[in-house]
C-alpha cells in the first residue's frame, strides 16, 4: 500500500522520493548483510554496554532519548534521534499511510 501512495504522491507533485527516504524510498527494502549486520550488532552491543555502564537498562536509555531537554541538546549537536520500539514504529508507519491515503484520495489523483 505504501508503494501505491508513494507513486501517487510522486505523480501529483512531479517529485521523486529520495531512494534513502525513511519508509518510502526504494533502498528501504534493501536487506542488510555481511558488514552491515556486523555493524548493527556492534551498535546494539555498544548501546547495551553504555546503558550498563550508566547503571540503567537499554529501555531506560531509550526513554532518556524521548526527553525534550536531551533531544534539544542532541539536535543542537547535529544528531537525529530515533528512539522507539517496533510497536511505536509500526503505529507511526500506519498513521503515515492513513494520513497520506486521505490526502491522495482527497486530491482525486489517479495512477496512469
Amino acid at each position: 500500500m505504501l508503494d501505491e501512495v508513494r507513486r501517487t504522491v510522486e505523480h501529483c507533485t512531479q517529485m521523486d522520493v529520495h531512494p534513502r527516504h525513511p519508509y518510502g524510498g526504494d533502498l528501504v527494502y534493501t536487506s542488510f548483510s555481511g558488514s552491515h549486520q556486523d555493524a548493527l550488532k556492534k551498535a546494539f552491543e555498544a548501546r547495551d554496554a553504555e546503558a550498563a555502564a550508566a547503571g540503567v537498562s537499554s529501555d531506560e536509555l531509550i526513554w532518556a532519548l524521548t526527553q525534550a531537554d536531551v533531544r534539544q541538546r542532541m539536535a543542537a549537536g547535529g544528531s537525529v534521534i530515533v528512539a522507539s520500539r517496533p510497536e511505536a514504529f509500526r503505529s507511526f508507519v500506519q498513521a503515515e499511510i492513513d494520513r497520506w491515503a486521505k490526502a491522495v484520495k482527497a486530491s482525486g489523483a489517479k495512477l496512469d
